[in-house]
């Protein structure tokens, strides 16, 4: 390895999967966005869209359970 390998800051190729890539899949799959959008996307755009989009899947999941647990607790005051 070379001392300029050492010095490089930057993304290793693994890093590169997990924080660039998935992103991108992300946004491809779940928003629709071309391959060409989602990769010519700047970082904090990218970002944006990705806490965007997980917020919305939390809210759906907070609201499916909410209507899980008011269903469970009206079957249960019906059985007694």
């Amino acid at each position: 390895m070379s001392h300029w390998e050492l010095a490089f800051f930057g993304l290793t190729p693994e890093n590169k999967i997990e924080l660039v890539w998935e992103q991108q899949y992300y946004l491809i799959r779940h928003c629709r966005f071309s391959y060409t959008d989602a990769v010519n996307l700047p970082v904090a755009k990218r970002h944006w869209f990705i806490q965007r989009l997980a917020r919305e899947y939390q809210d759906k999941n907070r609201e499916t359970n909410k209507a899980a647990s008011q269903a469970r607790q009206g079957s249960k005051q019906r059985s007694f």
